[in-house]
Order: C-alpha cells, then sequence, then structure tokens
C-alpha cells in the first residue's frame, strides 16, 4: 500500500474514532452519506464508500475487543494508526515487572534521569509512526536524548550520530521528535498505567511526564516552568540548572521568581556559558516584561 493510501485510510479510521466517541453517527455509513463530497458520489461509488467505512469499522472493532483498549475516547484523542498503538502495546505488555517498576527512576527531583530515559525513548521512537506509515526510527534515540537535555542543536549533532547538515537535524527535530515522540509517550503512558493496574505494580505517570519534557526538549520542570513563558529551550535549561545549583527553593524564589531577581548582567553570563552562545536578541525585553506582570509576592 502507498503511503498515501495508507495514510488516508489511517485518518478515515481515526475519524470514525472520533465521531463514535462523541456520539455523533450512530452508524459508520453516516460519514459518507452525511457529508458534502457524498451528495455527488454515484450509485457504485457510494456503495463502495459506504463499503469502505463498514470495513475500517469492523478493523475499529477487532482493536477494541483485543486486550483492555476499551477507551474509545482515549483513542481518539491520540490520534494514532492501530498499527502504531498495536505495536506499542504489544511492547508494554512485553515488558518485564521489573522495567515497569523502573520507570520510577525516570525522575529524580522534578528532573529527567537521562540514562534511565533511553530505555524508554529508543523503543517508543521504533514503534512510532505517522499515519502515513513513516516511523521516528529507534536510531534517532540519541539525538532524542540530547534534545531532552536542552542542549544547543549544534552540541546535539557533535555528541550524536546524526551525521546530516545542521539544517536537516533542525528539521527533523521539529518535524519529526517533537511532533510524533510526544504523542507516543503519551500512548505509552496509557498503556502502562493500564498494564501495571493489572499486574498489581505501582506507577506513577512517569512516562506522561518525560512526554510534557520531549515537547519542549529541556531536561526539567523548573525549565519547562521558563519554557512556558517564552524562553528559548537552551535559556531556560542553563537558567534552572543555575537556579538548582544555587539551592532551588531554598532561594527563597521559584525558578521564574529567581530568574526575575538576577541582574541582567548575571543573567546573560549564565546564558553564554563556556561555548559562549549568543543572548537571544529578545531575551530582555521578554524578562522586563514578566517582571513588570508578574506579582511581586508570587517571587518569593
Amino acid at each position: 500500500m502507498s503511503r498515501r493510501a495508507r495514510g488516508a485510510i489511517n485518518l478515515l479510521r481515526v475519524g470514525l474514532m472520533h465521531a463514535q466517541a462523541e456520539q455523533l453517527i450512530q452508524s459508520p455509513e453516516e460519514i459518507i452519506e452525511s457529508s458534502f463530497a457524498g451528495s455527488f458520489l454515484d450509485a457504485d461509488s457510494l456503495e463502495m464508500a459506504r463499503g469502505l467505512m463498514r470495513s475500517q469499522q469492523r478493523v475499529i472493532d477487532i482493536y477494541l475487543a483485543d486486550g483492555d483498549a476499551s477507551d474509545l475516547r482515549r483513542l481518539a484523542e491520540l490520534g494514532l494508526s492501530l498499527e502504531t498503538l498495536s505495536e506499542l502495546r504489544d511492547y508494554v505488555a512485553g515488558m518485564e515487572d521489573w522495567q515497569i517498576v523502573n520507570c520510577e527512576k525516570l525522575f529524580y527531583g522534578g528532573a529527567v534521569n537521562l540514562d534511565q530515559a533511553q530505555f524508554i525513548v529508543g523503543p517508543v521512537a521504533k514503534r512510532m509512526a505517522e499515519l502515513e506509515g513513516k516511523s521516528l526510527g529507534g536510531f534517532l534515540s540519541d539525538v532524542i536524548i540530547r534534545w531532552l537535555a536542552g542542549v544547543t542543536f549544534t552540541a546535539i549533532r557533535t555528541e550524536s550520530s546524526f551525521s546530516q547538515r545542521l539544517e536537516d537535524l533542525v528539521a527533523v527535530i521539529y518535524s519529526q521528535v517533537q511532533f510524533l515522540l510526544p504523542w507516543g509517550l503519551w500512548a505509552t503512558d496509557w498503556l502502562l498505567e493500564e498494564e501495571a493496574r493489572n499486574r498489581g505494580i505501582n506507577y506513577d505517570g512517569q512516562v506522561k511526564k518525560l512526554a510534557y519534557l520531549a515537547d519542549a526538549g529541556v531536561p526539567n520542570f523548573d525549565a519547562l516552568s521558563l519554557h512556558h513563558m517564552r524562553f528559548e529551550r537552551v535559556d531556560a535549561t542553563r537558567l534552572s540548572k543555575a537556579y538548582r545549583q544555587a539551592g532551588g527553593l531554598e532561594t527563597g524564589h521559584d525558578c521564574i521568581g529567581w530568574v526575575l531577581s538576577r541582574s541582567k548582567s548575571s543573567l546573560e553570563t549564565i546564558i553564554r556559558g563556556p561555548d559562549r552562545r549568543r543572548v537571544e536578541h529578545r531575551f530582555f525585553e521578554r524578562l522586563d516584561s514578566i517582571r513588570g506582570s508578574r506579582p511581586p509576592e508570587s517571587m518569593s
């Protein structure tokens, strides 16, 4: 099957799951019969389209009946192909008990344990694919780990096995890694939660937390809070690490409050770092804007 045909079929299945989850249809044929395009089909084409929708509904029904994948709304929200979901489900079902327990080691004090993260990131990336069937690929796992570390693109390229141009790396990160990986991790978290419950193992959503950091490309939740304030990911990472080295909450501030309390010269020193990274041209403008809008009592 061509990639375009595979993508169209998978999109149909996602549409069917959405329509059922929201109770918009009583039968799969309704999607065709109620559409604008359907009114222009001749009788033979209309019947073929109805048959296609019925066949895809059977595929969905078979998937839902197999195992514990009964949460139709969650499947619709994820928007992944059934092939990807099946591969992720088989991966989670095949995990040993100790592997599930080891998910507790994914975080230390709000910061991701990159050594442990690779044992989740690699298998998920290997199985995660676009609706058209193109896989993210486990071979990108070392790139992904460095993306999670919050380092520069130049450092990612230098320290990983990625041998193409820097421009190609940026394209891969933003068009594949950031686009696909968080959804794969969210799906894995849901499946892990279900699997752990069935086995009587405590699981506290660590892979979901990893998904949030993978989306932003930062290694801890202090950096994520700065990134949400529109600081660039590498800047946010360096500032969060400096905050933690200064004592974290023992400074009397949360991470954002600590950054706002620093002088511009000290912040510039942190951001530039040993590699003399250029300070983003709107950094101080953004800093002044946050200082003017953040309530003083929330800084301590």
